[in-house]
């Protein structure tokens, strides 16, 4: 029992871990990324080099550049989802938990429909539906992840 005590701290050390990496790359993405993102700085397509580590995409902009400021949007975007999810994950099972009989029978079933529902090309249809952008795909991951709350 022990060891399995242990071995969830390491896990929780080395998540921890990664998330405050994370979270630092954000933060501080102006200083260690070399180059704007969303500059052009090299030939299209350029294999990795000195000066461009990850090398470039079809635009030529620093693949690295666009990785370090990729966190920033990655981590609100999981963090804004999470609370969504949260929110409507614990409406629905507190109105279940309260009204009881009937409501929580449906409630219960319409959560486990949820959940057999392929998370994937789900997301893809509404985000089609809703159209591009940040708060749109922020919604439709916060709303398609609640069950699990």
């Amino acid at each position: 029992m022990r060891q399995f005590a242990q071995s969830q701290n390491k896990l929780a050390l080395v998540g921890t871990g990664l998330l405050v990496f994370f979270l630092m790359m954000a933060v501080f993405a102006p200083l260690i990324a070399p180059f704007d993102p969303e500059a052009r700085v090299g030939h299209p397509f350029s294999a990795p080099s000195g000066e461009h580590i990850l090398g470039t995409n079809d635009l030529g902009q620093d693949i690295f550049s666009e990785l370090v400021f990729g966190t920033r949007i990655s981590l609100a975007l999981g963090l804004l989802a999470a609370v969504i999810a949260v929110c409507v994950g614990s409406t629905i099972g507190l109105v279940a938990g309260f009204k009881g009989g009937r409501m929580e029978d449906f409630l219960m079933r319409f959560t486990d429909f949820i959940l057999v529902l392929p998370f994937l090309p789900l997301v893809i249809i509404f985000a089609a539906y809703l159209g591009s952008g940040f708060l749109n795909l922020v919604v439709v991951i916060g709303f398609l992840t609640w069950p699990t709350t």
